[in-house]
């Protein structure tokens, strides 16, 4: 698997910090709008004043009321006079009508035309009797005319009437309260109108404040999908470099666990090399070694392996003691011991001790040899007897076993190894099974 490109901090940050400024830039743009805005419903001195004069023009109109309730019965008197000077005014109308002459010296005119044809003897009978009738018509005519003086001089008295009702009425007061009423009705409109050109100013604040909202909105989102595309390629980078690092540990693993059991199937086969050696080789050689040098007579029988000692044979479980005083070591050449004698023939041997008691002597490498062997160290020349039956107990324990325990070692060498063979032969099964079961996902997935 590729790793995941690991997104560019620096390139980030910087279109970060210009996303920011451009952010800051819509904000500010936008509070602004709102401050103005806030500042159309906090500023209420037109609203206070246009209350005020709306509570004037209502008690405007209660005085009026009062006014009118005061003079009502005036006014009603007032309007029952004129309605009667209304009705005389249209029935002298009427008889004028009637009546084709002006007044009353008209009608006295024509009477005097009538009787002078009369007195004159000129007309003929019927003719004088249309005169005569016409002059009654006229004479009632003119007594009709009396009666409209008497309508009329009924008609100014109550038209007299009417005008001192009418200064009766407060009508100053009621004028200047009409007055009033007008001016305010006046002023209430001009600031209606300069309200509707205000809230129209505000409406188109409130266009340019959403029209910024969305832009500000658009600069956020903007920012956050910059900052969630880094994020996620982040931390599929992350996830691409864990996934790498734990491929690269299982693989380690993997090599280690070879290496281990590779390790593990060397020794064992090494330990199978040895165990195939005859068992207490070296064991032996070392009990004969030290038995022909405290038995010169003896002849070794088996030659020193060359090979390591065996990993199965017993190991000295015993330090070498404080030796007595009568004991003294001799530092010796490890061939000296080997060789079966005393040192070499050119070597000058030890003077003896002139004190009254005589030391016994060992060379270093015998008492290590004993130690090794689980054998007592002798502490006088009179237990060398003891001595040389221990080795040569032990020389017979060697060769009487060395076949049998030769052959426990090869089984036991053989086991170990068939053991951490098995164990290597399944450990590559399971990475060849998880192999098979990957192939067969990724054919499934195409």
């Amino acid at each position: 698997m590729a790793r995941v490109q690991q997104p560019n901090k620096a390139e980030f940050e910087a279109d970060v910090e210009k996303l920011r400024a451009e952010l800051k830039v819509k904000e500010a743009a936008l509070e602004a709008i709102r401050n103005k805005i806030k500042s159309f419903s906090s500023n209420s001195s037109s609203t206070e004043e246009q209350k005020a004069l709306r509570n004037e023009l209502s008690e405007i109109k209660k005085k009026q009321q009062a006014i009118k309730a005061t003079n009502g019965k005036v006014f009603d008197t007032i309007k029952s006079i004129d309605e009667s000077i209304k009705r005389k005014v249209k029935e002298i109308n009427t008889q004028k009508a009637k009546v084709p002459f002006k007044s009353v010296e008209d009608i006295e005119k024509q009477i005097a035309r009538y009787e002078q044809q009369v007195e004159s003897g000129s007309l003929r009978l019927v003719e004088e009797k249309k005169v005569l009738a016409d002059v009654q018509a006229l004479k009632r005519a003119k007594k009709s005319f009396a009666t409209f003086d008497s309508l009329q001089a009924e008609i100014d008295a109550e038209k007299a009437q009417v005008a001192d009702l009418k200064k009766t009425v407060n009508n100053t007061e009621s004028n200047t309260l009409s007055d009033r009423y007008n001016e305010i009705t006046a002023n209430l409109d001009s600031m209606r109108e300069e309200s509707q050109k205000l809230y129209s100013n505000r409406n188109s604040l409130f266009d340019q404040r959403n029209k910024l909202q969305n832009e500000r909105e658009a600069a956020f989102a903007a920012l956050k999908e910059r900052q969630d595309t880094f994020y996620k390629g982040l931390t599929a980078w992350r996830e691409s470099v864990k996934e790498e690092r734990a491929a690269r540990a299982e693989r380690e693993k993997a090599e280690r666990e070879a290496y281990e059991a590779e390790k593990k199937r060397a020794a064992a086969a090494e330990k199978l090399e040895i165990a195939s050696a005859p068992a207490f080789g070296s064991e032996l050689a070392s009990a004969e070694t030290l038995l022909a040098h405290f038995d010169p007579t003896y002849k070794p029988t088996s030659v020193a392996s060359p090979i390591k000692p065996s990993a199965f044979a017993a190991e000295a479980t015993r330090q070498v003691e404080q030796l007595p005083e009568n004991v003294q070591v001799i530092k010796k050449d490890l061939g000296d011991f080997f060789s079966g004698n005393g040192g070499k023939k050119n070597k000058k041997r030890a003077p003896k001790p002139t004190s009254g008691k005589e030391k016994f002597s060992l060379d270093v490498s015998i008492l290590e040899g004993l130690s090794n062997l689980n054998i007592g160290v002798p502490m006088s020349k009179e237990e060398v007897s003891k001595t040389i039956e221990d080795l040569r107990a032990k020389v017979a324990y060697f060769k009487d076993n060395q076949a049998r325990v030769t052959q426990e070692n090869i089984e036991k060498a053989k086991a170990e190894l068939a053991k951490y063979e098995a164990e290597e032969a399944k450990e590559s099964e399971v990475p060849a099974a998880e192999e098979s079961t990957a192939d067969a996902e990724e054919s499934t997935d195409a």
